[in-house]
């Protein structure tokens, strides 16, 4: 990998301001399908996203997938019983795979089918350090910090109702919203996911 996930992401956030203004997430979301079928075709014009495809994958959240032909063309598939939040947050996993990792699929082995990316690692990154990169781009690219920053102060306690409106702000899940506040936030917080009465992470 040549490029840190997170300045990866940080140069395309640094475009999307400059295009829409520093005020966009006042007028919504990252359209992250719309980004990455436009933007990669800037980067790559012979070897780009050129399709988002929603589909029953089971036992998997979403996948980039590469044509067999070279200059390889690429598709983006999603597990289509995802919620938008979720929806948003796998696309720009499969996204920063892409702008990362996309040469593995020609110089290693492991990956020469795409990447295949299940709920662990698309949730948190689980399994290979890719998926971490892939979900730091992710977050990044979604919830810049500078923005996140100045809607939730750093010594700011984010109740539901704060975490909320931040989903709502930058198109993402809850989950999501929650793990990119405690990234920066100075005020003594956790998170624990349960499902009737049991842990399923902290």
């Amino acid at each position: 990998m040549t490029k840190s996930p997170r300045s990866a992401a940080n140069n395309i956030s640094l475009m999307l301001n400059t295009v829409l203004g520093a005020d966009r997430f006042e007028r919504g979301p990252v359209n992250v399908a719309e980004l990455a079928l436009e933007y990669t075709k800037q980067i790559e014009p012979s070897s780009h996203i050129e399709r988002i495809v929603a589909d029953d994958l089971p036992d998997c959240e979403g996948a980039l997938v590469p044509g067999e032909s070279k200059p390889r063309r690429w598709a983006i598939m999603y597990n289509r019983k995802q919620s938008a939040g979720r929806r948003a947050y796998t696309i720009a996993h499969e996204l920063g795979h892409f702008v990362l990792h996309r040469n593995l699929v020609d110089d290693d082995p492991n990956f020469d089918g795409g990447f295949y990316c299940s709920k662990d690692a698309v949730e948190h990154g689980v399994g290979r350090n890719i998926e971490k990169e892939a979900n730091e781009f992710a977050a990044t690219l979604l919830m810049p910090l500078d923005d996140f920053r100045k809607f939730i102060p750093s010594d700011n306690l984010a109740g539901l109702d704060r975490l909320g409106e931040a989903t709502e702000r930058y198109g993402v899940s809850l989950t999501a919203a929650t793990l990119r506040w405690l990234e920066y936030t100075k005020t003594r917080a956790i998170a624990i996911a349960s499902v009737d009465g049991f842990a399923l992470w902290v």
